[in-house]
């Protein structure tokens, strides 16, 4: 009884909140413009480590339909690259030098550069369309208040060849424009734990996601808190999202695109890959699995950051459960720094018990399941957890030089 509760709920819900989302867009679109002709754009380049792709994102922006009076560049990287140094002094765009590995140090560096008002950015491998700035520029010249945009993207390769440019939301696949108050979308549901932005992309007539990928997001320099960036090591997409939200006032208003605006490249060396620390001599051999645990962790660490920005009645919301996840499928890496780690990555009995009545709520609002399919998922996250505890009481017991612990990740794996 209680799942088919969740799962009525959830349309009545969502069905008595459309008309709220259509209300907020209209009002917002009827304002006049309010971006002066003087009001600037700064673009926010980030390159760590990587310079093949550079140059590509580089030209994008050379190709942008805005005037360039009205955007600047700051491109800051670690390195120095002839073709990438050419095409930002032939344009008279700012270059600044940073060593640091932490992408929210690195994206303040080019912060402290920035004179605009609206702040957008764009990593080494993606790339815009060449009417990206002046979208954004029309969203947030729509409406003041207008905090936060967020536009859809177009999925490549490493060669830059289009992966996927369709989608499966209808918002996406019309290109619909919304723009909805941080009021609204910061509202708890007490009953159920969770905040309205979970609860809106569920609509059938609503699409875009909101904080994927920090080259989609633009957002007016009041949004920004240095001190909540600074700390990051990955996620700063994420993070940006949780301030934006966080406003939580009438008059802030989020502006969500299902145009995709933005070229995704999907490949093997992202940002959050890119720097994992001292790692002992005795982990070499396995060194990938010692990396993917620390990507692991700093995903965990951002997440966790970010679920403690959101409002406090949002108990059950996604990044907490991405956090614990990322923890436990460190822990079941078969290597030897996930067993030393491993008494530390188990969730204690009442984190299990929050994340499984978490877990239920957002299964059941996420998707059409039956009591039976709910159930068994319910049953397949208690396993997994239970199993966890297992790992780690092996990893206690079993000598350090014991292969089984490892076997057995390898097996549970498969």
């Amino acid at each position: 009884m209680e799942i088919c509760w969740l799962r009525l709920f959830s349309l009545s819900a969502l069905s008595s909140l459309l008309p709220v989302v259509y209300i907020l867009a209209v009002v917002a679109t009827q304002r006049g413009p309010v971006v002066s002709s003087k009001s600037l754009v700064s673009v926010i380049v980030t390159a760590y480590n990587r310079k093949q792709y550079l140059p590509h994102a580089l030209r994008s922006l050379e190709m942008q339909t805005l005037p360039r009076d009205r955007f600047e560049v700051i491109v800051v990287k670690n390195f120095e690259d002839k073709e990438s140094d050419e095409i930002i002094r032939r344009n008279g765009w700012k270059e600044v030098y940073s060593d640091e590995e932490w992408q929210g140090p690195f994206v303040l560096a080019g912060l402290e550069e920035a004179k605009g008002d609206i702040i957008t950015f764009l990593d080494d491998d993606d790339m815009y369309r060449e009417d990206r700035l002046s979208y954004i520029y029309r969203a947030f010249a729509s409406s003041r208040d207008v905090v936060y945009f967020h536009n859809e993207q177009v999925i490549i390769n490493e060669e830059g060849k289009v992966i996927s440019d369709k989608s499966p939301l209808p918002a996406v696949k019309a290109q619909r424009d919304f723009v909805l108050s941080s009021s609204l979308l910061s509202k708890v549901e007490d009953r159920l734990g969770i905040c309205y932005y979970q609860l809106l992309p569920l609509l059938r007539e609503f699409g875009p996601y909101f904080d994927f990928n920090s080259s989609s997001i633009a957002v007016r320099r009041e949004v920004i808190d240095k001190e909540k960036l600074k700390p990051l090591e990955v996620g700063i997409d994420n993070m940006l999202f949780a301030l934006a939200l966080r406003l939580g006032d009438e008059r802030s208003l989020l502006y969500l695109t299902g145009v995709p605006l933005t070229y995704y490249r999907v490949h093997g060396n992202s940002f959050s890959a890119k720097a994992y620390g001292k790692i002992k001599a005795s982990h070499f051999k396995d060194l990938r699995l010692v990396e993917k645990v620390m990507s692991l962790l700093k995903s965990n660490r951002a997440a966790s950051r970010v679920a403690g920005e959101l409002p406090e009645g949002c108990k059950c919301n996604n990044y907490e459960l991405f956090a614990a996840y990322l923890r436990l499928e460190a822990l079941y890496l078969p290597t030897r720094l996930a067993r030393e780690l491993s008494q530390s990555l188990v969730l204690r009995p009442s984190e299990i018990l929050r994340f499984l009545r978490c877990d239920l709520v957002n299964s059941a609002l996420s998707q059409e399941r039956s009591a039976t399919s709910l159930v068994m998922h319910e049953a397949w996250s208690l396993m997994y957890m239970t199993l966890s505890y297992v790992l780690a009481f092996i990893d206690r017991v079993a000598p350090r030089s014991s292969e089984v612990p490892l076997r057995l990740r390898g097996r549970l794996r498969r």
